[in-house]
């Protein structure tokens, strides 16, 4: 409004109160116009949607000795498992940390790497205290089905090992596994 009278362009025969009368239309036509579509997009947020990833940041955070690593589709709503005005718990994030991402290759990537006593590749996974956390998610309008397959393709074509994996904990869709090499694996 203060933009519009601002602008203000008198004419010869037009008065200051015509012309604030005119930005006053305009203004609220724009408002009710504003007003009245706004209500028709929602983004369908529910907090409950989200209580599965809550669940498992609140796991990891509780078993600080170990890493978890998480494949790249599987955890990319964690942020959305709070309400707008909580935060995670303090440091939920220090031993819990996405394989790949946009920040691979950052101070944050090499800090959380030296920390946690890893090279920053997908044999990080075999070490004794690390773990792979993967979920069939839904992300991007593609739907993402056994992630953690690729991973364990990649670690077969580059390093040459075959790998499986045990079901630790389980938070709904998401999933906690222990990655071993097929010669260590636990035969149940």
């Amino acid at each position: 409004m203060i933009l519009l009278i601002y602008n203000i362009d008198l004419k010869k025969n037009e008065t200051l109160n015509d012309s604030v009368k005119n930005c006053v239309a305009v203004f609220l036509i724009i408002f009710l116009l504003t007003y009245a579509t706004g209500e028709k997009y929602t983004f369908n947020y529910k907090l409950d949607d989200y209580k599965d990833i809550q669940e498992v940041i609140t796991y990891t955070s509780s078993n600080k000795q170990n890493v978890y690593l998480y494949t790249v589709p599987s955890l990319q709503f964690r942020y959305l498992a709070y309400p707008v005005y909580q935060m995670p718990p303090k440091e939920s994030f220090s031993n819990l940390r996405v394989i790949g991402g946009w920040d691979m290759y950052t101070g944050n990537y090499y800090d959380f790497n030296k920390r946690n006593n890893l090279e920053g590749n997908f044999k990080d996974l075999l070490k004794e205290n690390v773990y792979l956390i993967d979920g069939d998610v839904v992300w991007g309008g593609n739907r993402y089905n056994n992630y953690k397959k690729h991973v364990f393709l990649s670690i077969k074509e580059h390093y040459n090992i075959d790998v499986e994996c045990n079901l630790i904990k389980e938070f709904g869709n998401y999933k906690v596994y222990k990655v071993k090499a097929k010669e260590e694996a636990v035969i149940e």
